[in-house]
């Protein structure tokens, strides 16, 4: 993984795009700007969420809280274009990790990526394909053997994205976002 602020290149990028790894405490100056990216991609789906910077601060400032929480950021120059950001289930709260408890899976052995976003202008330039792979190495660090995420059903590009990664769909929630769509679960074992 490169340095937080070091660069890195994909196929098809017609220039560096410095990826940055932050953890923990270090996640808490960067709230802000994940923030705004968040509010700025979702603006999308207008009828699925409609954010404010104190709502996301809130959020988002509940990743600070374990050293093995992290945020893989994009920032060409110094704004925050891209994020993928996950945590050790175990390290989540009782409310979110219940569900998995109640299906017999292990929540220790789990890593939950919350979001994988990138702003339009940005896409189709390997960038995503990075802050995932970036997102994974660390999951794998903190001892992970399992990936997990959801995803809109319609997000074709990202269903994409995952499958390429060697994601594969175990299920779908109905009814998951408060528009009623339903959202599509997908799985990476990495033992």
């Amino acid at each position: 993984l490169a340095p937080a602020g070091g660069v890195r290149y994909s196929p098809g990028m017609d220039a560096p795009h410095p990826l940055g790894l932050f953890r923990g405490p270090e996640i808490l100056p960067r709230v802000d700007d994940v923030a705004r990216l968040r509010i700025a991609v979702f603006e999308a789906w207008p009828y699925l969420y409609q954010g404010s910077v104190d709502y996301e601060r809130a959020y988002l400032a509940a990743y600070a809280r374990s050293a093995d929480r992290v945020f893989v950021l994009a920032r060409p120059g110094d704004q925050v274009v891209g994020a993928s950001t996950g945590l050790p289930l175990a390290d989540d709260t009782a409310a979110f990790a219940r569900p998995f408890i109640k299906r017999g899976l292990p929540v220790e052995s789990v890593f939950y990526f919350g979001e994988s976003v990138l702003l339009p202008a940005w896409r189709g330039r390997g960038i995503g394909a990075l802050l995932l792979a970036d997102a994974e190495q660390q999951a794998q660090a903190t001892g992970a053997t399992v990936l997990r995420l959801e995803v809109r059903e319609a997000n074709i590009a990202a269903i994409g994205l995952y499958r390429a990664r060697s994601y594969h769909r175990f299920g779908q929630q109905e009814d998951y976002y408060d528009d009623g769509a339903t959202a599509v679960r997908f799985e990476r074992r990495l033992d």
